[in-house]
C-alpha cells in the first residue's frame, strides 16, 4: 500500500495576539523538520517503507534569512481579513493539485496535517461559526495558555466574528476571513481526495477544520476520509460529531504535525499486511466465518 504524508506550513498573522510561542519558534521549527533526517522521534515514525514525505510551504516567514517561503502567511484577523479570495483559491489548488501528483505517482493513500503558530485559534474561530456555538465551547489551550491566556483567546475569536458577522456568510467568506492557508490548502486536499479517490488520512483539529470546510463546500467528501485521533482541543469532538467520524486513538494526543496521520498510516499498513499475508478459512479448512445479524 503507497502511502504518501502531505504537510502544510503556515505563519499565521492571528499568532502574536494569542500564541504563547512567537513566530520565531514557527521558522526554526521549519527549519529543523527540513534539516533533521532520521534522527527526531517524529521522523522515526514517519521512516516508512513505501511512504514519502511531502511539504508544502503555505507561507512562513524565516526570521534568520528574511526569505519568505511562498507568500507571508495570512493577516491579523483582528484587524482586516486573514486573506483574500485568490489566496483561498490558491492553497486549495495546491491542496487538490498534491492529490492529483501523488495519484499519478502511484499512491493509494493520503495523510494530511500541518506545522503552525496559532492555528488553533483559527480552527476554533471557523468551527464557531460553521457549528454555531460559541467561542467558549470550542475553544482550547492549544501549545500551553494558562487561564489567562485561554481567555483572552476565546475573546480575541468572538470579537472577530462580532466584527464581520460571519454568523450570517458562507463557508469560503468564512475561511478567506478568520481562517488560515493551512486550513485552506488541506480543504483542497481532502477535495482532492473525493474528485481524484484518493482517501485522505486526518490528523488532529486542524484537518478536522478543513474536512468540515471540504465537507460544506463539496457534499459527500467526508466518505474518503479516515480520522486518525481524539484531539484534546474542543473543536475537535464537535466536528467530528458533525462528520460522523470516529478517530482510532485515544492517547490524549496535542502534538499536531501530521503525527497523528502518520501513526494512523501505520496501523493501516499493518492492517494491510495481516489481511495480505494470513490465511484463508478455506486454505485453513475451516468453515467461514458468518456475521451475526439481529
Amino acid at each position: 500500500m503507497n502511502q504518501l504524508l502531505q504537510e502544510q506550513y503556515e505563519r499565521l498573522g492571528i499568532s502574536p495576539e494569542v500564541s504563547a510561542f512567537g513566530e520565531k519558534i514557527e521558522a526554526s521549527l521549519k527549519q529543523r523538520f527540513e534539516e533533521i533526517d532520521a534522527r527526531a522521534e517524529y521522523n522515526q515514525l514517519k521512516v516508512l517503507k513505501a511512504m514519502q514525505d511531502n511539504r508544502v510551504s503555505a507561507g512562513c516567514f524565516n526570521y534568520a534569512s528574511g526569505y519568505v517561503y511562498d507568500g507571508q502567511g495570512t493577516r491579523n484577523f483582528l484587524k482586516e481579513p486573514a486573506m483574500t479570495g485568490e489566496e483561498v483559491y490558491q492553497a486549495m489548488q495546491t491542496g487538490m493539485d498534491l492529490v492529483l501528483a501523488g495519484k499519478q505517482k502511484g499512491y493509494q493513500l493520503l495523510g494530511i496535517g500541518e506545522m503552525g503558530i496559532g492555528n488553533t485559534t483559527t480552527s476554533a474561530a471557523m468551527t464557531a461559526v460553521m457549528l454555531g456555538l460559541s467561542a467558549d465551547t470550542v475553544t482550547g489551550k492549544g501549545a500551553g495558555l494558562d487561564e489567562q491566556g485561554l481567555t483572552h483567546k476565546k475573546e480575541v475569536i468572538e470579537q472577530a466574528l462580532l466584527r464581520y458577522g460571519l454568523r450570517e456568510t458562507d463557508t469560503f467568506t468564512i475561511l478567506q476571513t478568520v481562517g488560515g492557508l493551512d486550513i485552506a490548502a488541506m480543504a483542497g486536499a481532502i477535495i482532492g481526495g473525493a474528485v481524484y479517490h484518493m482517501p485522505i488520512v486526518l490528523d488532529g483539529v486542524i484537518s478536522l477544520v478543513a474536512a468540515l470546510v471540504a465537507e460544506r463546500l463539496l457534499p459527500n467528501v467526508r466518505d474518503f476520509l479516515i480520522p486518525s485521533h481524539r484531539s484534546k482541543e474542543p473543536a475537535a469532538e464537535k466536528i467530528s460529531e458533525k462528520l460522523r467520524l470516529d478517530p482510532v486513538i485515544d492517547a490524549k494526543m496535542a502534538v499536531g504535525e501530521g503525527t497523528g496521520a502518520v501513526m494512523m498510516l501505520t496501523l493501516l499498513k499493518q492492517a494491510a499486511l495481516v489481511y495480505q499475508s494470513c490465511n484463508s478459512f478455506e486454505a485453513a479448512g475451516v468453515e467461514q466465518y458468518k456475521r451475526y445479524t439481529k
